[in-house]
């Protein structure tokens, strides 16, 4: 019988050569791992949004993540590349503006929290264009 082994996330029967589920559980790949950068998936005219990644549209988070902006407008393409083109041109004021209320009260935590979003810039835009 081919059916050996369960799926670890729903516990349905899978068949030996399937690597993964109709419930959306993907045997991980071995051969060369994947990092996570956090950021936003989407890209359009050789551009990558800078802005992090907050929704996926698989429920297990087995596929690509997006930025809100662009996760509401994913099969408006005129709108994806508005919000992208001002994503490059207002990175560190978007970021800034999205600094947690409760970090502000502390202005030592607001100092350290802008300092972490220059780095960011520089990482993302050192090399000219968001790759």
């Amino acid at each position: 019988m081919a059916n050996n082994h369960r799926c670890p996330e729903c516990g349905e029967w899978l068949n030996t050569e399937l690597r993964n589920c109709k419930c959306g559980w993907k045997e991980a790949k071995t051969a060369a791992p994947t990092v996570a950068d956090h950021r936003c998936i989407y890209h359009q005219a050789g551009l990558r949004c800078p802005y992090p990644g907050t929704i996926s549209t698989s429920t297990h988070a087995s596929t690509a993540w997006y930025c809100t902006a662009h996760y509401q407008y994913l099969n408006d393409t005129k709108c994806s590349l508005e919000i992208l083109m001002n994503a490059e041109k207002n990175f560190m004021a978007v970021m800034e503006e999205r600094i947690q209320w409760t970090v502000q009260l502390i202005q030592k935590e607001q100092a350290k929290a802008k300092k972490e979003i220059q780095v960011l810039y520089l990482k993302l835009f050192s090399k000219g264009k968001c790759a």
